[in-house]
């Protein structure tokens, strides 16, 4: 399914003094987060964390901060101002700033993923409908409260967010693996991102790896360069609480 943010990314090739003298232009609004980006506890609960499709930015992620897993980075982001359904503004967070803060790279990019869930919980939907027509708890599967049951076989549910932009960043929120694979019924499974919106699971044993491969390739093909978020198919082991890239044809029997 495509989709387009509203909003905005601002893009900040600078030194971070050119970025922190950029506060005193009128000309962008809700920059506040940028007077204080020297000090890391006035800004975390504004960053956030956004997938990208590492080799097709790896040249302008260069002097970014990322956390990388196979073909996805996870990127961090500062917000500027969040208008509701009229979108988001934000920035890259360059790694000068970043330095600056004298942290270690994963405790930054982990309060940035906590902080990330906050700001957009995880949904899951098992037909495209149930999505478009979803209400304020519909698909909700990491509370007490949510809505979301078991999962078939043979089931295909969609994996997004309740804002659904950027959305596949929800697989990677705290918890969200192991709560999948009890929903599951305590099996491994399959995970193809199908865009950067959102991503598909698959039990395992269920469709043939080789098939969600060409069947990504057919629907990367659709979108543009931007949209996609990966060329690779994931796998989760429960037993081992880890998530690699499976390559479908070296494990073809």
């Amino acid at each position: 399914m495509e989709m387009s943010e509203a909003g905005r990314d601002i893009q900040f090739p600078y030194s971070p003094e050119r970025i922190i003298g950029m506060r005193k232009t009128n000309s962008m609004a809700g920059m506040e987060i940028i007077s204080k980006l020297y000090n890391y506890e006035e800004v975390k609960d504004k960053l956030i964390l956004r997938p990208l499709n590492y080799p097709d930015h790896a040249f302008e992620l260069q002097n970014n901060v990322y956390r990388r897993l196979g073909d996805i980075a996870l990127v961090l982001y500062g917000l500027i101002s969040d208008n509701g359904d009229e979108g988001v503004t934000t920035f890259r967070i360059p790694r000068g700033i970043f330095e600056r803060w004298g942290l270690e790279e994963d405790i930054v990019i982990d309060q940035a993923l906590m902080m990330t869930a906050l700001k957009a919980p995880a949904r899951l939907f098992f037909t495209p409908m149930e999505m478009l027509s979803a209400g304020t708890m519909t698909g909700a599967f990491m509370t007490s409260a949510g809505q979301a049951g078991q999962i078939g076989k043979w089931d295909v549910p969609i994996v997004t967010t309740t804002r659904r932009i950027n959305g596949a960043i929800a697989v990677f929120y705290p918890g969200v693996f192991e709560r999948i694979s009890q929903m599951y019924g305590k099996k491994n499974y399959f995970i193809v991102f199908t865009s950067i919106h959102e991503a598909r699971l698959h039990c395992e044993d269920s469709v043939p790896p080789v098939y969600m491969a060409d069947s990504l390739s057919e629907i990367n093909r659709s979108f543009e360069a931007d949209e996609i978020l990966s060329r690779k198919i994931f796998y989760y082991d429960m037993l081992e609480k880890r998530l690699r890239v499976f390559n479908p044809l070296a494990n073809m029997a």
